[in-house]
């Protein structure tokens, strides 16, 4: 279990994040919408999605996309 801030407002509790981690991105080269990939992945909304994958990975979902083509 880890703990991640952001800024001084917010904390998120991540469980099971390699596993989810390597699906979100497995579904960031396959071209699929974010929108489908946060329903996929078990996120509440894409905005949650894409503040974790950035917490996580320490790039923006686009620029991982980029990098890994």
């Amino acid at each position: 279990m880890e703990y991640k801030r952001f800024g001084s407002k917010f904390m998120v509790r991540i469980d099971k994040d390699e596993e989810i981690l390597e699906k979100v991105k497995e579904l960031v080269l396959s071209g699929k919408s974010t929108e489908t990939i946060a329903t996929e992945t078990g996120f509440f909304d894409v905005r949650t999605m894409r503040r974790n994958f950035r917490a996580v990975v320490g790039k923006t979902m686009s620029e991982y996309k980029k990098e890994h083509k």
